[in-house]
């Protein structure tokens, strides 16, 4: 069994498509990889016409969430498409909870806005995740920010870095 918990984060939007992170969260816990799936919460007001609040919002849901589920080891944080924007906010968040992120996985969709992200960021490596059909152009900003790129099957690809971790660690 791993040391790492990977948290699956969900999209920005409520609204928006779970994707494969079901199918991923099973194949994990099948290699006994221990998963927390945070779920957004649906809610009416400011966050849904402003950006900034609707992030605030997110990254207080999957706060919760891996507070709920007891975590106490170190932390693989999972992110897809837009919510890839957020991940910075909640790696400090869980930082100032005083848990440990030892990687951040970011799979297709826009990077963080390095104005937005913060000085201290990122705090542990970051894995750029490309699925086969699609674009490349997030994978190329990745590189040239000293990222490493990973070209495959997101639940492959995520599956074998969190069932080896650290060694699998790029």
């Amino acid at each position: 069994m791993t040391g790492v918990t990977v948290v699956l984060c969900p999209a920005l939007d409520p609204g928006a498509p779970d994707g494969p992170r079901r199918e991923l969260a099973g194949v994990l816990a099948g290699w006994g990889v221990r998963v927390v799936i945070p779920h957004r919460q649906p809610r009416e007001g400011a966050e849904d016409s402003d950006e900034r609040l609707g992030i605030a919002a997110w990254v207080a849901d999957q706060a919760i969430a891996i507070t709920t589920a007891q975590v106490d080891g170190p932390l693989m944080l999972v992110s897809t498409g837009d919510a890839n924007r957020a991940v910075p906010a909640l790696g400090f968040s869980q930082r100032a909870s005083r848990r440990n992120v030892v990687a951040y996985v970011l799979v297709d969709g826009p990077l963080p806005d390095p104005s937005r992200a913060g000085t201290d960021w990122p705090d542990a490596p970051v894995v750029h995740v490309t699925s086969p059909d699609a674009d490349g152009a997030p994978a190329q900003a990745a590189r040239l920010r000293g990222w490493s790129t990973l070209e495959g099957d997101p639940i492959s690809v995520v599956a074998d870095l969190a069932r080896g971790w650290p060694d699998s660690m790029p």
